[in-house]
């Protein structure tokens, strides 16, 4: 019978000095957590898949490849795809090929940081992952968006819903929002995104719709002292998006409407708020618009820079198709007023037809020429 080995558990593993930065020269090349985290689940992952093929956690694998051939380090890579190749995700489904690149390419800069330089045509030479499988996702409306929102139970979740809707803000700027970054006594009101939390690291200002301003002023009055940011007690944006994530998905159970798409991810995201503000903002008022108001860079870029005044405008008239729980603008065309106001116009336009007419009709008309 072999001898059982004995391995470090988790936390000691991740205690390493080596691993631990590693994860922060992850979290400095964006300053983000989420980006952090995401290096941590695939070490993670690694060093489950080292215990249970080599009986060895990633720490001491690794050392032991140092000053060895490459191509005995190519070999664990081989290894770590075939294990790929038949594993299960959380929703039942095969690892897509985009993981499988994104992960072997997190551990390739691991093996880096420890001295084993592999290049990228090492890892393509030996290692063939197929295309990214590219799926549709459900395309939103404002009916099916109001429907969400009508589902979630919690007021601050319905809140953040149709701030995502209407904005287009990328998740990680929506729940690390505070107080002082919100200006309502502007019209319409706004929010001030800082640098540090953006994608791209550019500050902006994004506008508010009515319903949305007013749902945050209420937000704010019930917000505790204690509270850091406005989503939950919880001080770790990323806690708040997961928690928001899993109510979101349970409305979608809920309305029959959760399904797991052929690349595992979900046929409604969270993301699929800012698609639908992209997707509407595009076509109703134009592609650049829409680009620069969701914090995009797009080709020349750089020269658009249109007053605020004039996106304060053209916002807008974009409000109107961002509304979801007040009355549409298709609904506001069945006011007897407005009805009324567009049969004496066009009471208007038939008299003026008729006149012209006339007017052309008789003989001595055009004497005066």
């Amino acid at each position: 019978m072999a001898e059982k080995i004995s391995f470090k558990s988790m936390r000691e593993t991740f205690q390493d000095k080596s691993i631990v930065s590693f994860l922060n020269d992850a979290y400095g090349i964006g300053n983000s957590r989420g980006t952090k985290e995401q290096y941590r689940h695939t070490l993670i992952s690694f060093n489950r898949f080292c215990l249970e093929r080599y009986q060895k956690d990633l720490v001491v694998l690794v050392s032991s490849l140092q000053g060895r051939p490459l191509e005995e380090a190519l070999d664990v890579f081989k290894e770590f795809k075939r294990h790929l190749d038949v594993k299960i995700n959380l929703f039942g489904n095969p690892v897509s090929n985009g993981t499988k690149r994104l992960q072997i390419g997190i551990i390739k800069k691991y093996f880096r940081s420890r001295g084993i330089k592999i290049h990228q045509d090492d890892i393509t030479d030996c290692i063939t992952i197929g295309r990214k499988m590219r799926v549709k996702k459900y395309p939103l409306t404002p009916e099916m968006i109001s429907k969400i929102i009508d589902e979630l139970p919690r007021f601050d979740h319905k809140a953040l819903t149709i701030l995502l809707a209407s904005t287009g803000m990328r998740k990680g700027e929506a729940v690390a929002l505070r107080v002082s970054d919100f200006d309502f006594t502007s019209h319409p009101s706004s929010i001030h995104i800082n640098a540090p939390s953006t994608k791209i690291k550019q500050d902006r200002i994004v506008y508010l719709t009515k319903e949305c301003s007013e749902m945050f002023e209420q937000l704010i009055n019930k917000k505790s002292e204690k509270q850091r940011f406005l989503f939950g007690r919880s001080n770790n944006p990323l806690q708040i998006y997961e928690t928001y994530s899993k109510a979101l998905r349970r409305a979608l159970i809920r309305m029959g409407m959760y399904k797991v798409l052929a690349n595992g991810f979900g046929q409604i995201t969270v993301h699929s708020f800012r698609q639908f503000f992209r997707t509407y903002a595009g076509h109703l008022i134009g592609r650049d618009f829409a680009e620069s108001f969701i914090g995009h860079s797009f080709y020349l870029s750089e020269y658009e820079n249109m007053p605020e005044e004039e996106r304060r405008r053209i916002f807008l008239k974009l409000e109107p198709h961002m509304t979801f729980l007040e009355p549409k603008i298709r609904k506001l065309q069945k006011n007897p007023e407005v009805i009324e106001l567009q049969r004496q116009l066009n009471d208007l336009q038939g008299k003026v037809k008729i006149l012209a007419y006339k007017f052309l009709a008789e003989p001595n008309s055009c004497s005066y020429l």
